[in-house]
C-alpha cells in the first residue's frame, strides 16, 4: 500500500509537507514519485500523537482529526499505524 500523508502545522507553515510512503511486508520506505492508493491529511500535533502510539488512527478518525482520500482504507490505515505499547510517562511525582 502507498500513502501520501500531508502534514499541516498552523504554526510554521513552511514546515507543511507531502510525504509518500509505500509500504510493504511491514516495511516503510520513502519514495520521491508514484501514485499514492490513499491520501491522509492531518495536523502536525495529531500526526505526533499517531505515531508515538498516544492515539490510534480510529479515534483520529473518530474525532475528524484526519481526513481520508478513501475511506475504505479506513481499518487498513488504523492496523498500520498500530503500535505494541503505547507510552508511559516514567517521571516521579
Amino acid at each position: 500500500m502507498t500513502v501520501e500523508i500531508r502534514v499541516q502545522d498552523k504554526f510554521l507553515p513552511e514546515n507543511q509537507e507531502s510525504t509518500l510512503v509505500h509500504f510493504q511486508s511491514g516495511r516503510a520506505s520513502v519514495r520521491t514519485e508514484g501514485t499514492p492508493d490513499v491520501i491522509i491529511e492531518l495536523d502536525v500535533v495529531d500526526f505526533s500523537s499517531l505515531i508515538i502510539g498516544s492515539i490510534s488512527f480510529q479515534k483520529l478518525l473518530d474525532y475528524s482529526l484526519v481526513k481520508v482520500s478513501d475511506p475504505a482504507f479506513g481499518k487498513e490505515l488504523d492496523q498500520l499505524f498500530q503500535v505494541a505499547q503505547k507510552p508511559i510517562c516514567m517521571t516521579s511525582v
